[in-house]
C-alpha cells in the first residue's frame, strides 16, 4: 500500500493554530454579543501573551464540564482564577497568577468588564 502525496501547502497552519480558529468559530458569531466579545478577547489575549495553548490543555485536563458550560458560568473576569488549580499545571502558580493580573487588566481597560470582584 502507498503513501499518501500530501504536500506541505496541503496540511495547513500547525495544529495549535487550527485549535484556536476552531474555538474561535465555535464561540464567537459574526454578531456577539458582551459574553461572546469576551470570549473572543480572552482567546487574543492569551494567544498574545503565548499561553492560549497552555490554558486549553490545562483546562481541558483538569475541567469536569464543557468548555462551553463553563464560560456561560462564570464571568470573564474569573476565566483563569477558577478554570483550574495553578499549582497543577506544568507551570508554577507564579505563571498564572500574573497572567490573571494582566487578563483583570486587560478587562478593564478595555472596559468589557466595569467592576471586578
Amino acid at each position: 500500500m502507498s503513501k499518501p502525496n500530501i504536500s506541505a501547502d496541503k496540511v495547513g497552519p500547525e495544529p495549535e493554530k487550527n485549535l484556536l480558529q476552531q474555538a474561535l468559530d465555535e464561540h464567537v458569531g459574526d454578531e456577539a454579543d458582551e459574553n461572546e466579545q469576551a470570549k473572543k478577547e480572552f482567546f487574543e489575549f492569551l494567544q498574545g501573551n503565548d499561553c492560549w495553548h497552555d490554558y486549553l490543555i490545562e483546562l481541558y485536563e483538569n475541567l469536569i464540564i464543557g468548555f462551553d458550560e463553563f464560560q456561560e458560568t462564570h464571568k470573564p473576569e474569573k476565566y483563569l482564577i477558577e478554570a483550574f488549580d495553578w499549582m497543577e499545571t506544568a507551570q508554577d502558580h507564579g505563571f498564572w497568577y500574573r497572567i490573571n493580573e494582566e487578563w483583570r487588566e486587560f478587562l478593564q481597560n478595555k472596559k468589557i468588564v466595569s467592576n471586578l470582584n
